[in-house]
């Protein structure tokens, strides 16, 4: 259910309105959806670099994108 309601958020004017995008990253925490939070942490990230040019926090969302994927991966390892 977080999972989806995160996608529909996705479909918001989140990068317009910081309360949508804590409650999108909240909904895929709370989801264990680490893959869906790396790939939004990317689409934050291009939306800094291409409306916003802000190189530096483009670079801090990527690394949090990794950070989720790693987590990702942990979760991946404990299922097999």
């Amino acid at each position: 259910m977080y999972v989806l309601a995160g996608n529909f958020l996705q479909n918001q004017n989140w990068h317009n309105d910081p309360e949508i995008m804590k409650t999108i990253i909240s909904f895929y925490s709370k989801a264990k959806a680490f893959e869906s939070l790396a790939n939004f942490y990317d689409a934050c990230a291009q939306v800094e670099i291409d409306e916003y040019r802000d190189y530096e926090k483009a670079l801090g969302a990527m690394k949090e994108a990794k950070r989720q994927l790693d987590k990702s991966n942990g979760v991946n390892k404990d299922i097999k």
